[in-house]
């Protein structure tokens, strides 16, 4: 049930932009059967300024 979840970002999407922090630039959910995270993802990453990272 993925609702709670959704819910949850929805919620930190909603108080990000209302600190002033702005929008998240990408939204990522970690799945064992994805793309495996290694240097060259994680150096793309590095050049936005607010991400979430979703993993359970």
């Amino acid at each position: 049930k993925p609702e709670p979840l959704f819910n949850c970002i929805e919620v930190l999407k909603q108080k990000s932009e209302r600190d002033g922090r702005g929008t998240y630039d990408a939204i990522i959910y970690l799945t064992p059967d994805g793309e495996l995270l290694n240097q060259r993802i994680c150096n793309a990453l590095s050049l936005h300024k607010n991400i979430m990272m979703v993993a359970g």
